[in-house]
């Protein structure tokens, strides 16, 4: 008796440490993609009327995703890394247009850091009931 109610209180212990643990993993994850939302929203939204802004939310966007691109490394997953340095890429050859200030240059960049980012969500987040988001 005693030894079934230690093995059930292990087995609940393990189980509460691994939630705990997946929430953690959660919470970090999302402290790296806040950041990197939101260069992407201002660079998105800078690209056609303000190429200095561009600039300068490009080279937030690559330091957020050189962030990203170490998560994934620690966890060991090639094809997320890869999409990380695609943005980290796209994002400097935004830079790059938009300080010459060729608008259409750094629109196209731009459009393949969307490409890499939902192909990344797609193979890397389930959407839960909730409309909230989980990594895979």
């Amino acid at each position: 008796m005693k030894t079934r109610f230690l093995l059930c209180t292990c087995a609940l212990m393990l189980g509460l440490a691994i939630v705990g643990f997946a929430d953690d993993a959660a919470d970090q994850y999302d402290k790296l993609m806040k950041p990197a939302i939101a260069a992407n929203m201002a660079l998105q939204k800078n690209i056609t009327t303000d190429l200095a802004a561009t600039a300068m939310n490009a080279t937030d966007l690559q330091a957020a995703f050189a962030k990203i691109e170490a998560y994934w490394a620690m966890k060991n997953v090639a094809d997320a890394q890869m999409f990380a340095k695609n943005i980290q890429q796209a994002a400097a050859d935004v830079h790059t247009a938009a300080v010459a200030g060729n608008k259409d240059d750094a629109a196209a960049a731009a459009k393949k850091i969307a490409a890499n980012c939902g192909s990344c969500h797609m193979a890397h987040r389930n959407r839960e009931a909730d409309g909230s988001y989980t990594i895979k």
